[in-house]
């Protein structure tokens, strides 16, 4: 199986009636245990710690190689206008790089990070990333993720099968989320913890956000939550989130299965 991992096969990150666990940027954002972010070394330490799949973020440079990083900034300087052998893009690993050393198992969750130059380039970041995934015999589940709409109907115009899920930011409302990533026909909604509300919300808004989680349900679109902390992990597991893209991947492996035994 390859070509994009196959949307065809059901639901992308619910299984065996548990959510996946994924590692933000890899083992987590900024150095975690002294693995660096977006690194293929912390992809491999989130997998150790228990991660079913990891996160990743991809840009282009000014030469069209794509890297992983996640601001479009590095040291004060555009990434998108210096190319990847400038000295202050050396410690970046490549988009080529991480699909070579990603273990097999584990899914991939293929953030795209579009730039301004896209709008000028013959090719845009989304074509840049299939010419290279197309390259490697991917066998891994993937999800193409991005807050740009239009990043996501071009990986369905290139890539036909993939799954993609529409991300959003802090306090975006969730029933809005729903509403496009349905438009989109998208196998994940991928919103921040705070749209889900807290432990405090009204009753009005823990209805309004229980009707968006059942619609997504019946559309079979899975929820994916980022942001979470630790402290937010059960009750986001109460309401029945499909996936967790965390920092904490031990702490929070440790939870899913706490609470999967204590339900069994």
């Amino acid at each position: 199986m390859s070509e994009a991992n196959k949307i065809s096969q059901g639901r992308i990150f619910r299984h065996g009636g548990r959510p996946s666990l994924i590692g933000h940027r890899g083992f987590g954002s900024g150095v975690r245990d002294g693995q660096r972010e977006n690194s293929v070394s912390s992809v491999l330490a989130a997998t150790e710690a228990g991660a079913d799949w990891v996160e990743i973020d991809i840009r282009r440079a000014a030469d069209d190689q794509l890297l992983l990083h996640h601001d479009g900034m590095i040291e004060g300087h555009v990434i998108a206008e210096l190319n990847a052998d400038d000295p202050h893009l050396e410690n970046l690993a490549t988009f080529d790089e991480f699909l070579a050393g990603v273990p097999s198992q584990v899914g991939l969750d293929i953030e795209i990070k579009p730039d301004l130059v896209d709008a000028l380039k013959p090719k845009s970041t989304v074509d840049l990333m299939v010419d290279i995934f197309r390259d490697h015999t991917v066998d891994n589940p993937t999800i193409f993720t991005s807050f740009d709409t239009g990043a996501l109907h071009q990986v369905r115009s290139h890539l036909p099968n993939a799954a993609i899920g529409f991300l959003t930011w802090m306090r975006y409302p969730l029933e809005f989320a729903v509403i496009t990533a349905a438009q989109l026909n998208a196998e994940a909604v991928c919103v921040h913890v705070t749209s889900l509300g807290t432990q405090d919300s009204s009753p009005a808004k823990r209805k309004e956000i229980a009707r968006a989680l059942s619609m997504c349900e019946t559309l079979n679109i899975d929820v994916m939550v980022w942001g979470a902390k630790p402290d937010d992990v059960p009750r986001l597991l109460d309401q029945g989130v499909d996936a967790l893209t965390v920092d904490h991947v031990r702490e929070t492996r440790r939870l899913i299965d706490a609470a999967a035994s204590s339900s069994s």
